[in-house]
């Protein structure tokens, strides 16, 4: 991925030579396309896997009200819930829940790797702290939730140029995107909580539409953030390249 022609653009296998400084406006298009080919149109087994296990997808976030809608907050704690708020370094662990709606302590977030007693537990395991049985998290509440929430997700795209100054219409403040993700409706220490799981707000912030409403894009020819039509028109780089690499 380079705007320039050099060695070692002679030497690769696939060249993607877009405009200068546009490198994430086409990498958000390939993460578009993936997330929407490989975990919204159907479930893949490995990369589902590793999600659940490596990264903070299934944690949950809180989400913050702010008028009708809402705002993305923090994540979900231990200490906020009945259950785990006496752990040790509540504050610092974190909450998955199962596909039956339980709420889960797993090992692995930075409240454990500093227990005093017992130690070992900063290893990453789908395995609930406190009642010691493994789980099996879920990535999306979608099909789970008790309500949908409008959240709200901001529209850089026409804030900054490397050519401000020169291009016609950048240098704007960044635009309000609404858009619905599936929420849950918890019960903590001081009354209750609306929240989602990270992946559901990646989902949204990326654009990938499941049937939900608000402004997302119809297809990936729509131009609105982040399709492969959308970075096309940053990037110079063609749409079916963008969603070629994306599938590769």
């Amino acid at each position: 991925v380079s705007p320039n022609y050099s060695d070692v653009t002679k030497y690769a296998d696939l060249w993607v030579p877009l405009v200068p400084g546009s490198d994430g406006a086409y990498f958000m298009a390939c993460i578009h396309v993936i997330l929407k080919e490989f975990y919204a149109d159907r479930e893949t087994p490995y990369f589902t896997q590793y999600a659940k296990k490596y990264t903070n997808m299934p944690f949950l976030v809180v989400l913050e009200t702010d008028g009708e809608k809402y705002q993305m907050g923090r994540f979900l704690r231990a200490s906020d819930i009945a259950e785990y708020a006496s752990e040790e370094n509540a504050d610092w662990k974190l909450i998955m829940t199962d596909g039956e709606g339980k709420l889960h302590l797993p090992t692995g977030s930075i409240g454990f790797r500093w227990e005093k007693e017992p130690t070992g537990n900063w290893n990453l395991q789908l395995k609930n702290a406190v009642t010691k049985e493994d789980f099996d998290p879920v990535l999306t509440l979608l099909g789970k939730h008790d309500e949908k929430a409008t959240v709200s997700f901001s529209d850089f795209t026409d804030t900054f140029s490397i050519y401000i100054g020169r291009t016609k219409g950048k240098g704007q403040k960044a635009r309000e995107l609404l858009r619905e993700v599936p929420a849950r409706r918890i019960k903590v220490n001081d009354g209750e909580l609306l929240v989602t799981t990270a992946l559901d707000l990646l989902m949204a912030q990326a654009g990938v539409s499941r049937g939900l409403a608000g402004d997302y894009p119809q297809d990936y020819d729509d131009l609105k953030p982040y399709t492969p039509a959308w970075q096309e028109a940053q990037t110079g780089v063609s749409r079916n390249l963008a969603v070629q690499v994306g599938r590769e």
